[in-house]
């Protein structure tokens, strides 16, 4: 690829990105102006549904966490504090002392996981992916 088309492919994606740009401003200034005048007595169904695409574009909820992942990093956390327990419990009379055994309970524990985590995933690929 030569030098001129390269520069041609940025230029058109530069202008690409800035006409993106433009829309979405003159779509939330079009929403600025549309969603203070809006009456929901007598509003069509339409009128409804754009009133809702404008309230999601001034005043964007945050996307929700999924239940399962919420389950598996409180499982994950509950791990992480266990190693670190039993890190301290069998270091409790060595030279380190107890803290450092939970220090390196914990990241073992951090260790196993990621490391079941990367068999899992391997696991799911091989025989569903």
């Amino acid at each position: 690829m030569g030098v001129a088309t390269a520069v041609a492919i940025s230029a058109a994606t530069s202008a690409n990105i800035a006409a993106q740009h433009a829309a979405e401003s003159a779509a939330r200034a079009e929403c600025i102006a549309y969603v203070p005048t809006y009456k929901h007595a007598g509003a069509t169904l339409e009128q409804i549904h754009y009133y809702a695409y404008c309230a999601e574009k001034l005043y964007p909820q945050p996307h929700d966490v999924d239940r399962n992942d919420v389950i598996i990093f409180k499982v994950a956390l509950i791990l992480i504090f266990i190693g670190a327990g039993v890190g301290a419990y069998l270091n409790r009379d060595d030279y380190d002392g107890p803290f450092i055994g939970a220090l390196y309970g914990s990241v073992g524990m951090l260790l196993a996981e990621f490391i079941l985590a990367i068999v899992v995933m391997a696991l799911y690929f091989i025989f569903l992916g």
